[in-house]
């Protein structure tokens, strides 16, 4: 059974890359287009029944998996598990345009890939915040003044 379910994670990974090509084809079609359907993420949430956050967790992957590919590669060759995607791909929607820009560097991919291959899916999430944080400094700095404001009540008169 062990080999079995090992023997599955490229199954999985292939299966992600697939899903994610059709989708972006999809997402750059119109004919998801329809009266009444505000978003792509809309109508994806739609079709699949997982709704707007299943539906953006899609869209995170499918787009990592279109702009990285040294992450793409290592995902569909089963090197680095689905779980890790998604939790990169979380990090990457939620980052801001200087870190998603600093992610397409080979470089950068290539040690994102070393973690996900080496490390289990809480440590790699720790990892590549630390990452994102080293990369974006400024917006992390943000983020902690953001959530410090939102700490306290303010009272007025």
């Amino acid at each position: 059974r062990r080999a079995v379910l090992s023997g599955l994670r490229p199954v999985d990974g292939v299966l992600a890359g697939v899903r994610s090509a059709v989708l972006l084809a999809e997402r750059d079609s119109t004919t998801w287009q329809r009266p009444g359907v505000a978003s792509f993420e809309a109508a994806h949430g739609s079709a699949t029944r997982a709704g707007l956050p299943g539906a953006r967790r899609d869209i995170a992957q499918a787009d990592v998996l279109a702009t990285m590919p040294a992450v793409a590669g290592a995902v569909q060759s089963g090197a680095m598990p689905v779980g890790h995607l998604d939790a990169f791909a979380r990090i990457s929607a939620g980052a801001s345009q200087t870190v998603n820009d600093a992610l397409v560097n080979p470089s950068v991919q290539d040690a994102i890939v070393h973690l996900g291959t080496t490390q289990d899916a809480p440590t790699f999430t720790r990892s590549v915040q630390r990452l994102v944080a080293e990369l974006d400094p400024a917006a992390r700095d943000r983020a902690h003044e953001n959530q410090r404001a939102r700490r306290f009540l303010h009272l007025s008169d």
